[in-house]
């Protein structure tokens, strides 16, 4: 087939594209091909290549079966599409930034509504696709909107729980709110365990953007269940008592309390502990008083 020409100014054209671009390119040549199961193509595409710039080889070799006045018409159409593209947003300022690659791409799922797209596997490629190839998307100040309430979020909350910055409260977190099908965790499957920080983090964020009232309420429900559930857990097998304490005893008590660090009821255990191995145990560590 006599289309070498052609190919050349196709490959040209391609080497001049950046690494981003070849998701729209992947759009507009399974469009070109008159697919009416294009998205699913495209998606196809995508869950199976390691790096967008693997598109242009695929690209390439399927051209190779294309007439001359085909691979110029592709071209055509590429070049118009790449001379209309206005992108507002850095995408390599979100490429190493996990909370703002999660943020961004729940922000235009939720604009989008087409469930087909969360089904790209790679979130960065995932973000690529959407912005290039929803004119409602790369058309609009969205993006710009979008900048704006992360960069809020993350001035106003770094941390969403920095006193509970722990693998096992995001865990627990994560199953606790999953109870609840309004709060949508339920749609993340976690499967390292970094990434139940990165779930309970995203929904907080889309939660703060959303509603504050809504965000409020379900941090401050979580903060105390957790700490019921941790103080349930720290104090099994133990009974509350009340005593009167004479003020300097019980200033003593605070003292000690910031000295060493503990909680009052510990310096108490502590103490009477102590006490009670000094005053009624033996040298060999047997209970004197022992019923």
């Amino acid at each position: 087939m006599r289309n070498t020409n052609s190919l050349i100014n196709l490959n040209s054209f391609l080497s001049t594209c950046s690494d981003e671009d070849y998701a729209w390119i992947l759009h507009i040549y399974n469009a070109f091909e008159n697919n009416q199961n294009s998205l699913e193509l495209d998606i196809e595409t995508l869950n199976n290549i390691t790096h967008l710039k693997d598109i242009k080889k695929i690209i390439i070799n399927c051209c190779h079966n294309f007439n001359e006045k085909d691979i110029d018409d592709f071209l055509y159409e590429l070049k118009c599409f790449k001379q209309d593209i206005n992108i507002s947003i850095d995408l390599k300022e979100i490429k190493n930034n996990q909370r703002f690659l999660n943020f961004v791409s729940e922000s235009l799922l939720n604009e989008l509504r087409n469930h087909s797209l969360k089904s790209i596997k790679n979130i960065y490629h995932r973000i690529v696709y959407m912005i290039y190839t929803y004119p409602e998307i790369s058309y609009s100040r969205f993006l710009s909107r979008i900048e704006s309430n992360f960069s809020k979020t993350l001035t106003k909350h770094p941390l969403h729980f920095k006193n509970y910055d722990n693998l096992d409260f995001y865990i627990w977190a994560k199953n606790y709110m999953d109870e609840n099908r309004s709060y949508k965790s339920y749609h993340y499957k976690p499967t390292k365990d970094i990434q139940y920080k990165d779930v309970v983090t995203l929904v907080f964020d889309m939660l703060y953007i959303q509603d504050e009232l809504v965000y409020e309420a379900l941090k401050k429900k979580l903060a105390n269940a957790w700490y019921q559930k941790k103080y349930r857990k720290e104090n099994k097998g133990k009974k509350e008592h009340y005593y009167l304490l004479p003020s300097r005893t019980k200033e003593s008590l605070k003292i000690l309390s910031m000295k060493l660090n503990l909680e009052e009821e510990k310096v108490i255990e502590n103490l009477i502990n102590q006490a009670y191995v000094k005053n009624c145990m033996n040298h060999n560590g047997q209970e004197i008083y022992k019923d």
